[in-house]
């Protein structure tokens, strides 16, 4: 049985760390649509393509952004 998260979920933070190319982080987006999306990287070149491939949620001003995690 899978579990249903989606209605457990408060609104609040989600934090995705090591968001690639950011695909999982838009996934987040839409499973919990009531909460502020985080996604985190340590590449420069990873927080590009995750801000590039989710450039409509973040234009659109949902509760999204993608950061790099400085070390």
């Amino acid at each position: 049985m899978k579990a249903d998260y989606k209605n457990w979920m408060p609104k609040g933070m989600v934090t995705g760390t090591g968001c690639g190319g950011g695909r999982n982080a838009g996934e987040l987006l839409k499973k919990y649509p009531s909460s502020h999306v985080t996604a985190i990287d340590y590449s420069d070149v990873s927080v590009s393509k995750a801000s590039a491939y989710n450039a409509d949620a973040i234009k659109n001003g949902e509760e999204f952004c993608i950061l790099p995690l400085f070390i």
